[in-house]
């Protein structure tokens, strides 16, 4: 389990008896993602990463090209800002929501978006159920 996880499980949850599972993510703006379950509790948490030295392909420069300037489209901090702000909520009475937001912890590289885990139907109405 990293360390920083670690803190924050034990923060939040009283408890560093927890299982870290890492999960397929999107390389370039996100670090990480882990499924954490500790008891009953469970998050994905989605590490968010400050730009640095852009490496790699052309394509791959692409994606953190001025990540760091608030206006585009690709700046790193959007997802924190839309939970912070309650955006991911503004639909919510029109049926479409975005997972509950526990916590978000700022370093000054990184944050830590805490998601709350979820259970979905699969697709076309097969009954079957996905934890998220």
């Amino acid at each position: 389990m990293p360390e920083v996880l670690r803190d924050q499980i034990e923060r939040m949850w009283g408890t560093v008896d927890a299982h870290v599972e890492p999960m397929a993510h999107n390389q370039y703006l996100t670090a990480a993602v882990w499924r954490v379950t500790a008891g009953a509790e469970r998050a994905i948490v989605k590490q968010l990463r400050r730009p640095g030295a852009s490496r790699g392909s052309a394509w791959d420069r692409h994606w953190t090209a001025n990540s760091s300037a608030e206006s585009r489209w690709n700046f790193w901090e959007r997802e924190a800002l839309a939970y912070g702000c309650g955006l991911v909520d503004m639909f919510a009475p029109d049926g479409i929501r975005g997972p509950a937001c526990i916590a978000i912890d700022r370093t000054a590289e990184h944050i830590h978006l805490w998601l709350a885990g979820v259970a979905m139907k699969g697709p076309c109405g097969s009954g079957c159920t996905h934890s998220l």
